[in-house]
């Protein structure tokens, strides 16, 4: 397949394979690139580990030491967590949504993909797009963060759709929903030049402090930027996430 030109957009690649007594799920976009394992026995988490293969701070891969707190977490293709169990907020968020994929991997089994894009936009109207398995899955017209389309969603935000979501869509929904709209909330980053920006982190994105591992009080005054590291694969989705054999995205 020869490559082609597309519309700027950031993409994400997410793969889940899930064998025996261990699944594994990874991830890579303009910004990251993690893989995260679980071993389990059949019924609750027994180990995890993860991969920080590109990282935007020099501290989100330091974030693995947290995982440990899904062992003994039951097997589950819920795609959220209760809160009481395990904090999201200090842990690297990509590391943690990896883990809670590869649980819902392991209950499956097999294989997923999921292929997102999110293009982008002068204006405060973008589009986004889901594909799982090579099929389109989901495509938003989205007015900043208030749904225009589809029809189902119109009028919801997706800052506040969770509860809307646990009432009306079924686990493989939510773990959709939840896909699109990580990738669509990073997004943003490509319209920031981090590496012209000053390496504290604090200093940055202190509007942000407390949401994830790096934005902690005690974290913020040690991430520093990893200059170099932002990609932009708009024209190569197919380069994402290699180690773990994607099936290749095709475009009609």
């Amino acid at each position: 397949m020869s490559e082609k030109l597309f519309i700027p957009c950031l993409r994400r690649r997410i793969v889940m394979q899930s064998s025996d007594h261990r699944a594994v799920a990874g991830l890579e976009d303009d910004f990251h690139h993690f893989i995260v394992t679980i071993e389990h026995d059949g019924h609750v988490v027994t180990d995890i580990g993860a991969q920080a293969l590109r990282t935007p701070w020099t501290i989100c891969g330091d974030a693995a030491k947290m995982l440990p707190q899904f062992i003994g977490l039951k097997l589950s293709t819920a795609p959220d967590i209760n809160p009481d169990l395990i904090d999201y907020h200090r842990h690297c968020t990509h590391q943690y949504d990896l883990a809670g994929l590869a649980i819902a991997q392991a209950v499956r089994g097999g294989t997923r993909q999921y292929d997102i894009e999110v293009e982008d936009s002068e204006t405060k109207i973008k589009t986004a797009r889901l594909f799982r398995n090579g099929e389109l899955y989901w495509e938003w017209q989205m007015n900043r963060s208030e749904f225009i389309t589809p029809s189902r969603f119109a009028g919801l935000n997706l800052r506040s759709i969770g509860p809307w979501a646990k009432t009306n869509l079924d686990d493989d929904e939510r773990e959709a929903l939840m896909v699109l709209r990580r990738g669509f909330m990073i997004s943003g980053g490509r319209h920031t030049p981090l590496d012209s920006l000053d390496d504290n982190a604090s200093a940055i994105f202190s509007g942000m402090k407390g949401a994830c591992y790096a934005y902690q009080a005690d974290m913020l005054g040690k991430a520093k930027r990893n200059k170099g590291t932002t990609h932009d694969f708009t024209d190569t989705p197919n380069k994402l996430l290699p180690e773990l054999h994607p099936q290749p995205l095709l475009f009609r």
